[in-house]
């Protein structure tokens, strides 16, 4: 996504968004585009890692051994157990 994206989607000067993205390009989750002359960034996107934890699977927040019904309801993941089953 461009800044221009990227200040659509949130209420954000550019110069505010410029820390977050520096803060998850060093977290290895985005990769981006520099301008070679301002070494701003004008282009991130998310990478493969990165998509995994902002969306991750239920098998990999999941401990199927220790369900507790109770806090998935609570985080807004499963309603019943066999929906936390799978």
């Amino acid at each position: 996504m461009t800044m221009d994206d990227l200040r659509w989607y949130i209420d954000d000067s550019a110069a505010d968004m410029q820390g977050p993205l520096e803060e998850l390009e060093k977290d290895a989750l985005i990769m981006t585009l520099r301008n070679k002359k301002t070494g701003e960034i004008e282009l991130a996107k998310a990478n493969y890692d990165g998509l995994k934890k902002a969306n991750p699977k239920k098998e990999d927040i999941i401990r199927f051994d220790e369900i507790n019904i109770q806090n998935l309801r609570d985080q807004g993941i499963a309603e019943t157990e066999a929906e936390a089953m799978g």
